[in-house]
């Protein structure tokens, strides 16, 4: 309530140095009671101070953003759908899964394994087909038509590339055949005769208008034409 807000009993002390609002001035909602001393949010000026600042490293800094537990979940594994596998079944992670206990961030960088390289993640087909069938009791018909749904598209894939040109002639021959049946259903001209015809009435209107605006400079010097006989003649004066 802005009634309440300017009452004298109400009015909290101002800063020093901060002029107090005169009473009865009604101000806007949006707008703070008093002008508190604007401060930039920038912490350095320059570009260079920037790149050489050292600022959310100093012991203490608040404003940094910090990492304190890391939660690692084990995801079971199931035939997956990706067509870029070589060869054999892919694999991917299912729904389920287990949630291990959280552990520090110090402790699990203390004790995880060494980080393996690209060549070191990449899983052969029989270490995938006996991973699957194995360790995750995956039925061989759905490992097998996984395969087949890879090489089908990996062979729709092919015949896109291989006849990518061929189909862009066949579309625009195709493109070129249906406006030929429309326009003989359809009794249109062709669109050279149609722009033609287009071009002959833009000159006539432009002719008309010529013709028109001699008419109207005739009639203001010469007085207004009188039909004669079917003729038209300038009045004399």
């Amino acid at each position: 309530n802005e009634d309440d807000a300017d009452a004298p009993g109400d009015e909290e002390a101002a800063p020093a140095g901060v002029k107090k609002q005169q009473p009865g001035f009604r101000r806007c909602i949006s707008v703070p009671e008093t002008l508190w001393d604007v401060r930039s949010v920038m912490k350095v000026r320059t570009l260079d101070e920037s790149v050489h600042s050292t600022y959310g490293s100093e012991p203490g800094n608040k404003g940094g953003i910090t990492f304190k537990n890391v939660g690692i979940r084990e995801y079971a594994r199931t035939v997956g759908d990706n067509p870029s596998c070589s060869s054999g079944p892919p694999v991917s992670i299912s729904w389920e899964y287990n949630a291990l206990e959280e552990i520090s961030l110090e402790e699990y960088e203390q004790t995880r394994p060494p980080r393996r390289s690209h060549f070191e993640m990449v899983l052969p087909r029989k270490i995938r087909h006996n991973m699957l069938r194995r360790e995750w009791d995956i039925q061989n018909k759905f490992i097998a038509e996984s395969v087949r749904n890879n090489v089908r598209i990996k062979n729709q894939r092919k015949a896109t590339v291989n006849n990518l040109g061929k189909a862009t002639k066949a579309e625009e021959m195709i493109e070129s055949a249906t406006r030929k049946v429309k326009r003989m259903l359809t009794f249109k001209p062709p669109v050279s005769v149609q722009v033609k015809q287009l071009e002959a009435k833009v000159n006539e209107a432009q002719r008309r208008r010529s013709q028109m605006a001699l008419e109207k400079i005739m009639a203001s010097e010469y007085g207004p034409a009188i039909e004669v006989g079917g003729d038209t003649s300038a009045s004399s004066i």
